[in-house]
């Protein structure tokens, strides 16, 4: 009995590693310097270099990167981002759909694929001082490196542009609740 409870923790176990180690998007493009890490591993991001939940991408001074995942989101970072992508979920005949990520600092401008489209309240883009709720379908977010600016205005460290595809876009900050909200 003990083999055959040792061997299904094994199993599952085995089962949660592939969860992780299942391909998710890809890198598109590369500008500059530009790394994923993946389980712990730093590699330099090229064109085609694939994207697994967790893993951490970050472009450098010189740097942008363009990915995009298997239901056609894409993201586009620009120099000196961080970004983890926490949780990615496509599985459309099952209804299992959700995308987390947490930009740290940076630039990302986002377009929506199938999964905002389906379940938009599945979508989630995390800042150091709040979430953005995907509603649209194209946004711009900027995140101010917090440890580098003493400010005590937390509040301005992460900033959305609304409607980033129309001429009159209007700059709101995520967290000031006097900000209009789509």
């Amino acid at each position: 009995m003990k083999r055959l409870i040792t061997a299904f923790l094994l199993f599952l176990a085995s089962m949660a590693a592939t969860a992780n180690d299942e391909v998710i998007g890809y890198v598109k493009t590369v500008t500059g310097s530009a790394a994923v890490t993946h389980a712990g591993t730093p590699i330099q991001a090229v064109p085609g270099t694939p994207l697994y939940m967790k893993d951490a991408l970050k472009t450098a001074s010189n740097g942008a990167m363009g990915v995009t995942f298997k239901d056609n989101t894409v993201m586009s970072f620009g120099p000196n981002t961080e970004i983890t992508i926490d949780e990615f979920l496509y599985a459309p005949s099952k209804e299992q759909l959700s995308l987390s990520a947490k930009i740290n600092k940076g630039t990302m401008e986002y377009v929506s694929g199938v999964i905002a489209k389906l379940k938009p309240q599945a979508v989630a883009i995390k800042t150091p001082t709040g979430t953005i709720g995907v509603r649209g379908t194209h946004f711009m977010v900027k995140v101010d490196d917090l440890s580098e600016s003493p400010s005590d205005d937390a509040n301005e460290s992460a900033k959305a542009v609304e409607g980033a595809d129309t001429p009159n876009a209007e700059e709101q900050s995520m967290n000031n609740p006097q900000t209009p909200q789509e």
